[in-house]
């Protein structure tokens, strides 16, 4: 199965109104600064299931658009800090 968009949740599992988007499964969290994608003209939907969508450019978000990047026990692992 082939995916036209990079999916991204509303926010975390247990968050309120965060129905979709997110497999209990998942390891790493990435925290995405919609408003710097946003001014670069990255374009971002919200599906009526409350998934965050987008094309991205090609088809990847370049990782300047991550905020941090935390795993499943809270540990930050992007950026390093020190």
């Amino acid at each position: 199965m082939r995916r036209n968009h990079i999916h991204f949740a509303a926010g975390m599992l247990g968050d309120e109104g965060v129905i979709s988007g997110m497999r209990k499964t998942c390891d790493l969290f990435v925290h995405v600064d919609v408003e710097m994608a946003i001014a670069d003209g990255i374009i971002f939907y919200r599906s009526a299931n409350n998934v965050i969508l987008t094309d991205g450019r090609d088809g990847f978000l370049e990782p300047k658009y991550f905020k941090k990047v935390v795993d499943r026990r809270g540990e930050v692992v992007f950026p390093k800090s020190g």
